[in-house]
């Protein structure tokens, strides 16, 4: 092979996989170059930390730009590593912007003009953006350029010192809202992948424009995202190889064994391709030769370095075995194919008893990651049928409820209720005012001039707690975790003089401060509901949480402005979205009413509602 072969460090990681990335291919490198200076590194060590403020105001004030913009906590360790960290764990509707230039050693990875380069770095995205009330339906989206610059002019951006990305090499992924997968591009090529904690390399190849084109723009490798809550996604290793006039590169693809070299070598010349015949994976594996095209009908026989990068993939004869074990009752079915053919799946098993609901296929026989490939892959495999019984739902009416009742202790000078921190001291169960002439409901009653006062256990400081999370009431538990619900729940307002939210939390029974997890969406109230009657309030959530000591459920109510209200709740029921043996379709109205949710039995025909339109229009289907 004409030049030398330089390895790339690969760093494993052992982590516990959430969901397996089934459509991305996991690439590690390896580069074929002249000189190490052809390649800049940055592993995020001896990177400028984003809590370093003054070195990001320091080069804003040498450069016109600084080092960071909103980009969330973009460095993290993990371990003794630390890693670029693109997230947004704040409860906001609205994408937050910012870059992060990349830098090592206080230099930033700073690009030529008029220069090819191949970038590769390691990519994980645990998890994508979720909708939260007032959120619209745009992705989130990582990028990679330069040309980044600070635009004062853009509103509210005082401190966002890298809000611009002039020049986009190429989006990295895209992440629809409430999404189960997201998109990966792959020097460009998109395939759907799944969240994971597993690692990924990608590439990506571009050329800069002459130095008259880019009109002093800064030429730092960025890493640019628009972020929405719920994100979560890191980048590690990134290597920027310099293709230096004169020279070529040809990117060899190896889907069968997960790999990606890069050749670099003088144009004109013949790149040496080699023999990965050692690679196999089973005895009746054959590679057949490296192609031109990703459909593998055109042999590469002689390969030339050019001004351009090619790029080659390989070609394998390998036959293999799917194998699906039905865990409910210990049979098996094996199909064979070969890479790259369709996978005919077997007929979804039941259950005899009609106990347990098939719920799909999953790699492993713990059931973390599931199966839903389409063509056969390069290695045999085995998959495991997951069943679910049906989901435990949850229901409060306040009739035989007791956590209302409570004992007056002391606590640093001040008599307090022993249950306040499961039972808000402003709530009180009640039978005078219910939902249906009940037994008994929650009334809530805020005073906007209340203080704390030591002798009044009921007593507390309006003022700086109106929109804490200081106002709940306990529910119960039972629920399963990382499970859609949908609560709903009557209320009726005697007095309001703000708008207020309900939502829902989950945390230890006594204390809901203990690991507790917020839902994001909530259910709006307005005061102009005050003396119209009961209503019925409806939100959706997903049940997150922290730990095992943490799964009891609690409502709460969060108020706008610190004013008076008066209001009562009864009726509390949560129930999964879709049981195991159900299935719901999402029916967009075109209408004010927005989309409506059909639940039915799977196999049962679908009846569509009735809808009408507010002006009388046709409904024409």
């Amino acid at each position: 092979m004409k030049g030398k072969k330089v390895s790339v460090k690969r760093i494993l990681i052992a982590v516990c996989t959430l969901l397996l990335l089934i459509s991305a291919v996991y690439v590690p490198v390896s580069l074929t170059a002249f000189a190490e200076s052809n390649i800049i590194t940055c592993d995020f060590e001896k990177s400028v930390l984003t809590n370093d403020s003054d070195k990001n105001k320091e080069e804003l004030n040498k450069n016109g730009i600084g080092i960071y913009g909103w980009s969330g906590d973009i460095l993290k360790y993990e371990g003794d590593n630390t890693l670029c960290l693109i997230h947004n764990n704040a409860s906001q509707n609205w994408c937050t912007i910012g870059g992060y230039r990349l830098n090592s050693d206080g230099k930033m990875l700073n690009l030529k003009p008029d220069t090819s380069y191949a970038v590769t770095f390691k990519l994980k995205v645990v998890c994508g953006p979720v909708s939260i009330t007032g959120s619209n339906s745009s992705p989130a989206t990582v990028s990679i350029g330069y040309g980044a610059r600070f635009d004062a002019a853009l509103p509210g951006n005082s401190t966002n010192y890298v809000n611009t990305l002039g020049n986009k090499i190429s989006d990295v992924v895209s992440l629809g809202k409430d999404a189960e997968s997201f998109t990966l591009y792959n020097n460009g090529v998109a395939s759907m992948a799944e969240f994971s904690n597993q690692w990924n390399d990608v590439y990506y190849t571009f050329t800069t424009p002459a130095a008259s084109a880019l009109s002093g723009k800064d030429m730092a490798l960025t890493v640019f995202s628009n972020r929405f809550y719920g994100m979560e996604v890191y980048i590690d290793d990134v290597r920027l190889v310099e293709i230096a006039k004169g020279d070529g590169a040809v990117l060899l693809v190896d889907e069968y064994g997960q790999k990606l070299d890069i050749l670099i070598g003088k144009v004109g010349e013949t790149a040496t391709l080699d023999d990965i015949s050692n690679r196999k994976n089973q005895n009746d594996h054959v590679f057949e030769g490296w192609h031109t095209d990703k459909a593998l009908t055109e042999k590469a026989e002689e390969v030339l370095f050019n001004d351009k990068v090619s790029v080659l993939y390989s070609k394998w004869e390998a036959p293999v075995t799917y194998t699906f074990v039905d865990t409910l009752s210990d049979k098996e079915i094996k199909l064979n194919g070969k890479a790259g053919e369709s996978i005919t799946f077997p007929n979804d098993p039941t259950d005899a008893k009609d106990e347990s609901w098939f719920m799909g296929w999953y790699h492993e026989a713990e059931l973390k990651n599931e199966f839903t490939d389409t063509k056969f892959g390069y290695k045999s495999k085995t998959v495991y049928s997951k069943w679910l019984k049906e989901i435990p739902t949850l229901t409060q009416d306040f009739e035989n409820y007791t956590k209302h009742e409570y004992k007056i202790v002391q606590e640093k000078g001040y008599n307090v209720k022993d249950n306040r921190l499961y039972f808000s001291m402003m709530m009180e169960k009640q039978s005078k005012e219910t939902y249906g002439e009940s037994g008994n409901a929650i009334k809530f009653a805020w005073d906007k001039n209340m203080v704390k006062d030591p002798n009044n256990p009921s007593s507390y400081d309006a003022a700086s707690r109106y929109n804490q999370m200081d106002m709940y009431v306990w529910l119960g538990g039972g629920l399963d975790n990382n499970q859609e619900y949908v609560v709903t729940f009557k209320y009726k307002v005697e007095k309001a003089d703000t708008d207020m939210n309900f939502y829902v939390a989950s945390a230890m029974t006594h204390n809901i401060w203990a690991n507790y997890f917020v839902a994001p969406n909530t259910a709006a109230v307005s005061k102009n509901d005050a003396g119209k009657g009961w209503k019925e309030a409806t939100l959706t959530f997903t049940t997150k949480y922290k730990n095992d000591t943490s799964k009891d459920m609690f409502l709460g109510v969060k108020l706008v402005k610190n004013e008076n209200v008066t209001l009562y709740f009864d009726d509390v029921s949560i129930k999964p979205k879709a049981q195991p043996y159900e299935a719901f379709v999402n029916v967009e109205t075109n209408t004010k009413d927005g989309a409506l949710t059909v639940t039915g039995r799977r196999g049962e025909e679908i009846v569509l509602p009735s809808v009408t339109h507010p002006e009388g229009a046709e409904f024409l289907g």
